[in-house]
């Protein structure tokens, strides 16, 4: 009593029948969801500022003035998605270029802060404070290495990372490549942005014959630090660390051929001593110098270079 009986579904049409107790999925609605782009624009509005001193431009290691951008909105347009990507095209570099040489040289920044307004004098005296806050970086790491000038670090560390490391991270360094010094001829011409190879090398005596001046690469590294800091990023990673195999020929630069597979690491150790020359007479000049020379091994393990006993400091 007081019950009602309720009568069961009714049956699903025949064509929908075998549809009966599986999953409904849409994978097709799905997959197109996912690849519909989520940002759609047919313009691009380019907005350009005011070139100024300073301005964000941060502290160059080339001892040139800074280049920022000034909040003053000089001009602003609007150009099509299609007409910005071919502008683009003429003007994109390589990333390996464009981190290796930076974005703007000295030379080139002081041209453009001129053409925006800034006098020879504005641009002298932001140049003299780089060069003092450039000075207490060093001085600062100075104190945390005790001194050190020679460092080591590891292989898969970045160059950025190792300058950050060492205080200076708007230094540009000079990369050099230890694993190609298969002749004198190779090491001078690595070592041009420093010193001119023919400089560097001399012939005497026939095409074999190659004698390296390292009075004159001394003296270059203490020209370049008077005014300037320099730091010798070195890759070493493919030398081995170990000392020479003939030591009765370590000091005849004269016999080192383009043969000589200990020729890389007698040089390197070479390098370290005309580095160490450079340091005393950078510290025995009559007026204080901008800078210093620091040398990085890229990839160094041992704990010194061959017979030489100046310590590697690691940087970790």
């Amino acid at each position: 009593r007081g019950r009602t009986m309720s009568s069961p579904p009714p049956s699903p049409p025949a064509e929908e029948a075998g549809s009966v107790g599986k999953k409904r999925s849409l994978p097709e609605v799905r997959t197109q969801r996912k690849r519909m782009p989520k940002v759609n624009f047919s313009h691009v509005s380019i907005r350009s500022h005011q070139l100024e001193l300073w301005g964000g431009g941060g502290v160059p290691g080339d001892g040139g003035a800074p280049l920022g951008l000034g909040w003053a909105v000089m001009h602003e347009r609007s150009v099509s998605i299609d007409e910005f990507e071919d502008s683009r095209e003429g003007s994109r570099r390589p990333k390996d270029i464009y981190g290796s040489t930076g974005c703007v040289e000295a030379g080139r920044r002081c041209e453009l802060l001129i053409r925006a307004g800034s006098s020879l004098k504005q641009i002298r005296s932001a140049k003299q404070a780089i060069a003092r806050l450039n000075r207490q970086r060093w001085q600062a790491s100075s104190m945390l290495f005790g001194n050190s000038w020679l460092f080591s670090a590891p292989a898969d560390a970045d160059a950025t990372d190792v300058l950050s490391m060492m205080g200076a991270p708007n230094t540009e360094p000079v990369v050099l490549h230890a694993a190609r010094w298969r002749s004198p001829a190779a090491f001078a011409e690595d070592l041009r942005p420093i010193i001119e190879p023919a400089r560097l090398v001399g012939a005497d005596g026939g095409a074999d014959y190659l004698c390296l001046d390292w009075e004159a690469l001394s003296d270059a590294l203490a020209s370049d630090a008077a005014k300037h800091q320099v730091v010798l990023l070195v890759d070493s990673a493919h030398i081995a660390a170990a000392p020479q195999k003939d030591n009765e020929n370590n000091g005849k630069a004269s016999e080192q051929t383009g043969e000589d597979e200990d020729l890389p690491l007698w040089l390197l150790e070479q390098l370290v001593c005309r580095v160490a020359a450079a340091l005393v007479a950078v510290a025995s000049a009559p007026t204080p110098p901008q800078g210093s020379v620091n040398m990085v091994l890229h990839g160094w393990t041992a704990p010194q270079i061959g017979d030489s006993t100046y310590y590697i400091a690691p940087l970790k």
